[in-house]
């Protein structure tokens, strides 16, 4: 398939054709943008694991304290049941 109007080769980012294949600077260059990419890849791939396992974490401490609360909870209200207080003085 023909580039448009009939040129061939590789549009550069002002528009203008490159005839020809790509240079042997042209592949260093994207072998070290592939090279960047596939570090940040990997830098990013722990931070995300690393998260992960402080949110699970977090996770575990949330359903300790809600475990702790209900149980506070129980206990306040058979402390606290109706008619266990005798009635106040002016009744």
């Amino acid at each position: 398939m023909g580039s448009p109007m009939g040129c061939r080769g590789l549009y550069t980012s002002t528009g203008q054709v490159e005839r020809g294949g790509p240079t042997m600077s042209d592949t260093s260059a994207l072998e070290a943008q592939l090279a960047f990419v596939e570090e940040a890849m990997r830098s990013l791939d722990n931070a995300l694991a690393a998260q992960q396992q402080h949110i699970f974490k977090l996770e575990q401490q949330v359903d300790r304290l809600r475990q702790q609360l209900n149980e506070q909870g129980a206990r306040l209200d058979a402390v606290a049941e109706p008619g266990n207080d005798p009635a106040p003085p002016h009744y």
